[in-house]
């Protein structure tokens, strides 16, 4: 019987980047400047030894090395070419390179033959001439891979090759390999291909396999890729195999198996955090991810809105919108009428940070609604020249109107007891008011000068003390104030009145000591005797550790008494009355109005040292020194006695 006739095998399939690859430099798409190079190198006989392609992945720097190596070796049909810029395909050297078996074209990993026994066997057979072509072609590709060992063992080789030797890299990482390897090559940064010339480029590919792509779709594949020829063709592969029957492939499909959001729902998002309105911002990022997008392309989605719209209220006639419907065009341009570039500069900000911390979260869903709340509240802050803006309408307001608020603030008399920058404030209020407001930087400092250059506010005089009450002293640490007292009790008329004890406590760094002072009030004072006004909020035991520390200060006995005779202010009493002048004041009621919830800090100098915590018996005396030197008390109920004998004790030898 006859054998029967064997069916013939068929073609197993290529995906289309291989089938697509490019096979001369006019098949590859966005590298004109290296093509272009290559051309008049060839043209002039100037052919580098070694060439050097670095460039993202699936950007066509094996390809390129490929076509270098048939340029190098091609004989054209007839035989007798030299090397060309175009290679023809058809002579035997560059079918053998296109079916990657010529013996002279050898194509190394450089990730798994890094090692030096790999180099040395390069070197070894560099020394002998190709066996049939012109060149003898090395391509290593993932160059950076090499171990520094490595390359030192290529270095010399590398730059005295023996004529018919030529060395090609490609690497993704070039800042990876050695500057003495990079010397010595011709380097060639392959550059990512736009979207436009992507989409159309797929766009093309498709119908040659026959299958119908929307342009919306290509557009997408387009920017998912990022610019890498490989890549869009691997999707655009994916894409046709996921068109039903008719071969129809939609967008919404693409956007499905992308994981990618509505673009106008993502304007949609964006417009709603924008305005301010946080719960619509996360009910449409609800109805986003129900739909199958993804939380970290979702937010990538909003910084191309942000974006997009920012460039148009920048430059209307220049932005380009690459591979965008002319809806989205729309959209990109009412926003930017609406929105002004510093809250469009600031959501830009919120969403890049926003981006990068729901890539790195445990729950990435989680960290996007936060970065969407964040945003919403930013959006309903005022932006600096809206807060300028107010503030010179404040002061405007003010200027014509006389400062007659200002005027109707009284301040509190200053207690001779004060001992900070609080006595200041209190004597002149509106000035310190006026300070503190400059001294808020808001907008890059252009609201503190607004804030200089408002009218300042009219003085306000103090209640003048009383006639027995020496003036409230400005304790600054300068050598202006006043000269050191003199210290000790055995000094006749040290401290006579209660403003030299306190430059004196100022002077030694009592800074306890001044810390109980703040709350006191003055009811009497003499040369070592203080009396003061019995208060509910003062510290427990009081008087005694006031008076151990004036005695710590002055090296003499002071007597402290309470009494129930009013006193005069303390100094918590001043600082309160000065803090209330100043937020009477119209330029601190324009900033608190203007920052919602925000607290107003008066800077004093520190002063005051943490108190430590009474102890359980911290009226308990001195524990007395026995004759032997001992601290501490004798317990009756045990006998003491050195002639008890508790055995003899021997050393161990």
């Amino acid at each position: 019987m006859a054998d029967a006739e064997q069916p013939v095998d068929a073609q197993p399939y290529r995906v289309l980047a291989r089938k697509y690859r490019p096979q001369t430099f006019d098949d590859l798409i966005g590298q004109e400047a290296m093509v272009r190079t290559l051309t008049n190198a060839f043209e002039r006989d100037r052919i580098a030894q070694a060439y050097l392609l670095s460039g993202v992945r699936g950007i066509g720097k094996t390809t390129t090395a490929r076509i270098i190596a048939r340029a190098l070796n091609c004989e054209g049909p007839d035989g007798d070419g030299g090397p060309t810029i175009q290679p023809c395909g058809v002579c035997r050297q560059c079918r053998d390179i296109i079916e990657d078996r010529h013996v002279d074209v050898v194509e190394m990993d450089a990730a798994s033959n890094n090692s030096v026994d790999n180099i040395r066997e390069i070197t070894e057979a560099s020394r002998y001439r190709p066996a049939s072509a012109r060149y003898k072609v090395y391509i290593l590709d993932e160059a950076h891979m090499l171990s520094n060992a490595a390359f030192n063992a290529l270095l010399k080789t590398l730059e005295e090759p023996p004529p018919h030797l030529k060395f090609i890299f490609a690497t993704t990482e070039s800042r990876k390999l050695p500057v003495t390897v990079l010397s010595r090559c011709q380097r060639f940064d392959l550059r990512r291909v736009p979207p436009d010339r992507l989409a159309a480029h797929f766009g093309s590919i498709a119908e040659k396999e026959g299958a119908q792509v929307e342009e919306e779709a290509l557009a997408m594949i387009a920017r998912a890729a990022d610019g890498s020829v490989r890549d869009g063709l691997s999707l655009l592969d994916q894409g046709i195999a996921l068109a039903e029957a008719d071969g129809l492939v939609t967008a919404d499909q693409v956007r499905g198996m992308l994981g990618l959001s509505d673009r106008l729902a993502a304007y949609d998002l964006f417009e709603a955090a924008m305005g301010g309105d946080a719960k619509a911002a996360l009910d449409q990022f609800s109805e986003m991810l129900a739909i199958g997008a993804d939380p970290a392309a979702a937010l990538q989605d909003l910084m191309e809105a942000a974006y997009w719209t920012t460039r148009l209220g920048v430059d209307p006639a220049g932005a380009d919108f690459a591979a965008s419907s002319a809806a989205e065009r729309e959209r990109a341009a009412g926003l930017a009428k609406r929105l002004n570039l510093p809250a469009l500069s600031r959501a830009w900000q919120l969403l890049s940070k926003g981006h990068a911390e729901t890539l790195s979260a445990p729950n990435p869903r989680l960290s996007a609604e936060m970065t969407l709340i964040r945003l919403a509240y930013a959006a309903n802050m005022p932006t600096p020249d809206d807060l300028i803006r107010r503030i010179d309408n404040e002061a405007q307001r003010n200027s014509a109107s006389g400062g007659s608020t200002a005027q109707a603030a009284p301040a509190a008399p200053a207690p001779n007891a004060s001992v900070t920058s609080s006595t200041v404030v209190a004597s002149a209020p509106a000035t310190v008011a006026v300070e503190a407001a400059q001294s808020v930087d808001i907008g890059g400092g252009q609201a503190a000068r607004a804030m200089a250059s408002a009218d300042p506010a009219p003085v306000v005089e103090a209640a003048p003390p009383e006639a027995d009450v020496p003036p409230a002293p400005i304790l600054e640490q300068t050598q202006e104030l006043a000269p050191e007292p003199p210290k000790g009790a055995e000094s006749p008329g040290a401290f006579p009145d209660f403003e030299s004890l306190l430059v004196h406590l100022s002077q030694v760094g009592a800074a306890r000591g001044l810390s109980l002072i703040r709350r006191l009030r003055l009811v009497e004072y003499a040369a070592g005797r203080i009396v003061y006004e019995d208060q509910a909020d003062l510290p427990e035991n009081y008087a005694r550790r006031l008076r151990e520390e004036l005695g710590k200060a002055t090296d003499r006995v002071w007597s402290v008494e309470s009494s129930t005779e009013a006193g005069q202010p303390s100094q918590v009493d001043a600082e309160a009355s000065a803090d209330a002048v100043l937020r009477a004041h119209p330029l601190v009621i324009a900033a608190l109005e203007t920052f919602p919830g925000a607290q107003l800090t008066v800077g004093r100098p520190q002063l005051e040292a943490p108190e430590p915590d009474p102890l359980p018996n911290a009226d308990m005396p001195d524990p007395p020194i026995s004759a032997d030197g001992e601290i501490g008390y004798d317990n009756p109920d045990v006998v003491y006695d050195d002639d008890i004998n508790f055995g003899d004790w021997e050393l161990d030898d």
